[in-house]
């Protein structure tokens, strides 16, 4: 609906701008250079180093910012690879970017959100925080869904927690069954209950 509104009005607009005189069209389209010229100018330092990521820079080269190239179909592929790993499973915890909404897609699976550090921080920041610390949110979690896997995705964030760093995490996923791990993600199976020690 909305697709269609915007296709009218983009009719109505271009009928405007070549009905207007020459010197409105000339001034019109002059604003339009200038935006973008401001645009790529405030933005120069950031696409110059995404640019210069992408095309397999040298990583030693300092950059104003973390640069991660979107290799997107790589990031299906691993995400395709835990879906198998879990069976698509529709009940799944997962520490995963972006909310997990990409592991979701691309692995056919469905759960639960587990915030990383920074999320949680986030989350709290913002009044947002479902439970008092990540420690009773996963035990809610387990309590109300019965999952069956746990995926622990790397984040991309340079700032990130390393897995080994991460104490709620190292705690509760000490007595599960590892079932696939890699250097971008862990799989723990959640079904098996806990490693006997």
């Amino acid at each position: 609906m909305v697709a269609l509104s915007l296709g009218a009005l983009w009719d109505a607009a271009e009928d405007r701008f070549w009905r207007a005189r020459s010197g409105v069209r000339a001034a019109l389209l002059v604003l339009c250079c200038l935006i973008v010229a401001v645009g790529l100018a405030e933005h120069r330092k950031s696409i110059r180093d995404t640019a210069y990521a992408l095309g397999g820079g040298d990583s030693k080269r300092k950059v104003s910012k973390h640069i991660l190239p979107a290799d997107y179909e790589a990031r299906a592929r691993v995400y395709r690879q835990i879906g198998k790993v879990t069976h698509h499973s529709s009940r799944t915890i997962f520490a995963a970017p972006d909310w997990g909404y990409p592991l979701i897609y691309h692995g056919r699976i469905d759960g639960e959100y587990w915030p990383d550090p920074g999320m949680w921080s986030w989350l709290r920041s913002n009044g947002r925080a479902p439970e008092s610390n990540r420690w009773h949110y996963w035990a809610a979690l387990r309590s109300e869904h019965s999952p069956e896997y746990f995926v622990v995705i790397k984040q991309a964030e340079p700032k990130a927690t390393s897995w080994r760093e991460d104490k709620p995490l190292v705690s509760i996923t000490k007595d599960y069954p590892m079932v696939a791990r890699n250097s971008l993600y862990v799989v723990f199976d959640l079904r098996i209950g806990r490693k006997s020690g």
